[in-house]
């Protein structure tokens, strides 16, 4: 990175949140690295921290299984940032995750309609006469 009186560029640090747009953290993984590992926190000391199961946590960890609203409770409860910060890291993991598989796969054309559909339900819709309850 070029830097400039200790100051990162405005172009490289707008590519970097970019990419964290694209592709942001796993916020079990950004729980370990930012609240475990500072802490000099084990996997099972933060597990009887939070009042699960080490077993059940691990997976959350290592970016394998959702941070979920329950957990991110018990994160706050214990000390940590506040509950929204993760589910909202976790909602915008799952969007990019999304996003990315999608990107992956052949969407259809959907600027056009079949010919043999598009106009008979426009002709349908505006033929249709009105029907007299009763």
């Amino acid at each position: 990175m070029n830097l400039v009186n200790g100051a990162v560029p405005a172009e490289q640090l707008q590519q970097c949140v970019d990419e964290l747009r694209r592709n942001p953290w796993h916020p079990g993984r950004l729980f370990c690295e930012s609240c475990l590992y500072n802490a000099s926190l084990t996997v099972a000391e933060a597990a009887l921290r939070l009042g699960v199961d080490p077993a059940a946590l691990e997976p959350v960890l290592a970016g394998h299984a959702p941070l979920t609203p329950e957990l991110a409770l018990r994160i706050e409860r214990a000390g940590w940032p506040r509950a929204e910060i993760w589910t909202e890291q976790q909602a915008a993991y799952d969007l990019a995750q999304a996003r990315l598989r999608l990107e992956h796969t052949e969407q259809p054309d959907r600027t056009t309609l079949p010919n043999s559909v598009a106009p008979q339900a426009a002709t349908s819709a505006v033929n249709a006469s009105p029907k007299k309850l009763g």
